[in-house]
């Protein structure tokens, strides 16, 4: 009864649902919320046992339990667009990026101006499908309409920047990442940066925001992160360059 009243805000249900997983066992819970979710054309029911699988690293019953939202939901109703997100991320972290385009595509699809999305997108083919050239248009179109200035402009600056890099645009590359430093300095663009002018010789400026980078990795407590700049720094100090340069 409980849960049946909470169905009609997100935060009632969030409030419920953390009492039932309080004081009972998770098959009780989640045979509680199933019961729940007959009927419920919202999809709140099945999203929220999806937070709750998630939450407790249960991320293949989390995504089957938003696959099945997905094909219920249309993209007109509210939860449709959470639900995608949702998923698109699971399926990221859990390494199953054909899946991953296949969600950012069909959001693509439906509002062609999803900066997000295209971002997104953009991101999956550079960085882990090794595909820059099929990423950069959907970066260069998500950089085109993003907000002048905002953050969702610098992360998409630094998709696009690392894809130009990849494909050897050094010089696109360097200015695009300038401009996604200046909006919002980040460890990720300024590894990216770095590498960027590590390629073009540029050691010292290379190692400056290396060490900028490695700064932030440490303050997030990003061990991988920390990880990618300490070898990157360990290639520069390989490199031909001044001895003072080394002794920093």
């Amino acid at each position: 009864r409980a849960l049946a009243l909470s169905g009609r805000t997100a935060p009632e249900l969030n409030m419920v649902t953390t009492m039932l997983f309080d004081h009972l066992d998770s098959s009780k819970a989640f045979l509680l919320l199933d019961e729940a979710a007959i009927g419920d054309q919202s999809g709140r029911f099945n999203l929220t046992a999806a937070q709750v699988l998630f939450g407790r690293n249960k991320k293949t019953e989390a995504a089957k339990r938003l696959e099945l939202l997905r094909s219920q939901l249309m993209p007109s109703d509210t939860n449709w667009i959470v639900v995608m997100r949702f998923l698109g991320s699971i399926y990221l972290e859990t390494k199953q990026y054909k899946n991953a385009v296949a969600i950012y595509s069909e959001m693509v699809d439906q509002n062609p101006e999803d900066v997000i999305a295209l971002n997104n997108l953009a991101y999956v083919y550079t960085d882990f499908m090794k595909d820059p050239q099929k990423g950069i248009p959907f970066a260069e179109k998500a950089a085109k309409i993003a907000p002048d200035n905002s953050e969702i402009k610098g992360s998409i600056l630094d998709t696009l920047g690392f894809a130009y890099f990849l494909t050897g645009e050094l010089d696109r590359a360097q200015l695009t990442l300038d401009e996604s430093i200046r909006i919002d300095p980040t460890m990720y663009n300024r590894l990216h940066m770095a590498r960027v002018l590590l390629a073009k010789g540029r050691h010292e400026n290379a190692l400056s925001q290396l060490r900028m980078a490695k700064g932030d990795a440490r303050q997030a407590e990003n061990e991988d992160m920390l990880n990618q700049i300490e070898e990157l720094m360990q290639e520069v100090y390989k490199k031909p360059i001044k001895e003072e340069l080394i002794k920093k």
